[in-house]
């Protein structure tokens, strides 16, 4: 098993981590691109272009639970990222989930 720890440099941004990441979905090589768009996300917290990348390789790899937790992220962070919503529920209904965000605010 190939571990998600990020692999940080000095020389490395977060977007090379992402393009590097996409370069790996490409070749379908599933686990390096979680490690590279770990890495930008760990750079860059909040972009949400970033965990929805993750969110499709998850889902890709049928992982449903984390790619749930990223496009979740994806949408809190821009709830009109294209094309996060209709993933999101994609996912939600492979877990048998609500659609709906929960709010973060529930007591």
């Amino acid at each position: 098993m190939v571990s998600l720890q990020p692999q940080l440099t000095q020389s490395k941004t977060a977007f090379d981590f992402h393009r590097e990441g996409n370069k790996w979905v490409k070749k379908k090589n599933y686990e390096k691109a979680k490690m590279s768009f770990a890495s930008a996300i760990c750079l860059e917290e909040k972009n949400p272009e970033y965990h929805f990348s993750m969110g499709e390789v998850f889902y890709k790899t049928r992982n449903f639970e984390q790619a749930d937790r990223h496009l979740t992220k994806t949408i809190e962070i821009n709830s009109e990222f294209f094309g996060a919503r209709e993933l999101f529920e994609k996912v939600r209904k492979k877990l048998g989930k609500s659609t709906e965000l929960e709010s973060k605010n529930e007591t």
